[in-house]
């Protein structure tokens, strides 16, 4: 059985946002999941669970609802950094 998901017009500016700042968003939180609501960041953590219900917290939306992305830097890829090399 499948479920179909729809997606706010909300949900698709925070992803849009994410994807206009995401360099900014990788700087500052890199290896973090970071949880936007309303264009901003509202959590960033090691976890995702824990991101948008942080996020939830401050906002009183739905965790369910609440956009998150990984911000994937070098360790996560190659699991160390590669300026050393």
């Amino acid at each position: 059985m499948s479920e179909k998901t729809t997606i706010t017009p909300e949900y698709a500016a925070d992803i849009r946002w994410v994807e206009a700042n995401y360099a900014e968003l990788l700087r500052r939180y890199e290896n973090m999941w970071v949880a936007v609501v309303n264009g901003a960041v509202a959590a960033a953590c090691p976890g995702l669970a824990k991101a948008r219900r942080l996020a939830a917290g401050k906002t009183g939306k739905d965790p369910s609802s609440i956009y998150a992305e990984f911000m994937c830097g070098e360790s996560a890829v190659y699991g160390t950094s590669a300026t050393g090399l």
